[in-house]
């Protein structure tokens, strides 16, 4: 009965001590969303019309990418083939994006609901994405290239 409740006791301690472990990995001042990058690859883009694209990016508090200019700011779908690193976007062996750069480049505007409807609903990738990282009322700049202005 004894060596039960020792082993139990045991059991509940290392899963306390798990989460703990878990938890204080969670606690980061960093500004990494976490998400990865989404790129067109995630979207359908069927919709919307290519368009030049151009402005500065912005990374929000949380680690996300948007595109910032006189319309106002959009939350950015990098191209096919590019990669995040902590606090900035590139494409292997490229350019590459962090907070303040000027931007243009060719892409679509999209609503955030139509695009994560077309790409597997509110529980897809595009979906969590968009509802961490968009801002209410923000559109996706979803680019199929771009480059420092």
């Amino acid at each position: 009965m004894i060596a039960q409740r020792r082993a139990r006791a045991g059991i509940i301690l290392a899963v306390l001590l798990a989460a703990l472990v878990g938890v204080s990995g969670c606690a980061d001042d960093s500004t990494e969303a976490g998400l990865g990058v989404p790129t067109v690859s995630d979207l359908e883009l069927s919709t919307g019309t290519v368009t030049a694209l151009q402005g500065t990016i912005w990374i929000a508090g949380n680690g996300c990418f948007h595109l910032k200019n006189e319309d106002g700011t959009y939350f950015i779908v990098w191209p096919r083939e590019f990669q995040q690193d902590a606090d900035q976007v590139f494409v292997q062996l490229g350019d590459t994006f962090t907070d303040g750069d000027p931007v243009t480049g060719m892409g679509r505007i999209l609503d955030v609901a139509a695009a994560v409807a077309a790409a597997g609903g509110p529980d897809g990738y595009v979906g969590s994405v968009t509802g961490y990282c968009a801002e209410k009322g923000e559109q996706i700049a979803a680019f199929g290239e771009i480059r420092h202005a």
